[in-house]
């Protein structure tokens, strides 16, 4: 359930399927159920990627390098 997770990465936007939400619609949504957006971690062209995290998580959302 929803209830128990802490960060959401969602796609938004794609048009190849059938009930696809917008950008906003996707973040609007997400506000009704106490998640936030994380901007520093999400896309703002028409279509990509959102990270989202409840509003109450404590935790740092970090951007973790790779190793090469």
């Amino acid at each position: 359930a929803i209830d128990s997770v802490s960060l959401i990465w969602a796609e938004y936007g794609e048009t190849g399927y059938e009930g696809a939400m917008s950008r906003a619609d996707t973040i609007n949504l997400l506000k009704t159920k106490n998640f936030v957006l994380v901007p520093q971690l999400s896309g703002h062209a028409p279509t990509g990627d959102l990270l989202f995290k409840r509003a109450e998580y404590s935790g740092d959302v970090k951007i973790r390098e790779s190793k090469k």
